[in-house]
């Protein structure tokens, strides 16, 4: 019997990516609707750049670790396994700091209490907006839902 491929796959991928859009744009949008415009900005570059940089770290060090990695016929660049282990730890490893530190630093709120939100109402120019996200079977959603 051969290998057969999994029908998962573009689910999985796309429920993936839903899932790292959603929380790449969803926490500096929520700062951003709660008054926090600055640590919205903060929270939405320390997404953008720590993942890539603990994965560049993670491939350096990894690298380090495995040792020189000799193939044959490999005329070109080749990665070894420690390196490409490496950089993956270090991009998962720098999206979770970067939640970790959000949920430290930038969730603080200075209420006593938690206070049940109040109802959206219309503005006095009777605009409303907030922005809506959730994952389902099959895919995930990103949208802003108002009324005008």
């Amino acid at each position: 019997m051969g290998a057969q491929s999994s029908s998962a796959a573009p689910e999985l991928a796309a429920t993936s990516a839903g899932f790292g859009i959603a929380s790449l744009v969803a926490v500096p949008v929520l700062h951003v609707v709660h008054g926090n415009v600055g640590y919205g900005f903060a929270s939405l570059g320390l997404r953008l750049v720590a993942p890539p940089l603990f994965a560049v770290l993670g491939y350096g060090v990894g690298g380090q670790i495995s040792g020189r990695y000799d193939r044959p016929n490999c005329d070109s660049i080749c990665v070894s396994p420690g390196a490409s282990v490496g950089a993956v730890a270090g991009f998962v490893g720098g999206a979770l700091g970067v939640m970790v530190l959000g949920s430290a630093v930038f969730a603080y709120d200075e209420r006593s209490t938690i206070e049940a939100p109040a109802a959206r109402t219309a503005s006095a120019s009777g605009v409303s907006w907030r922005p809506t996200f959730g994952v389902e079977r099959g895919g995930s959603r990103v949208g802003i839902v108002g009324t005008f």
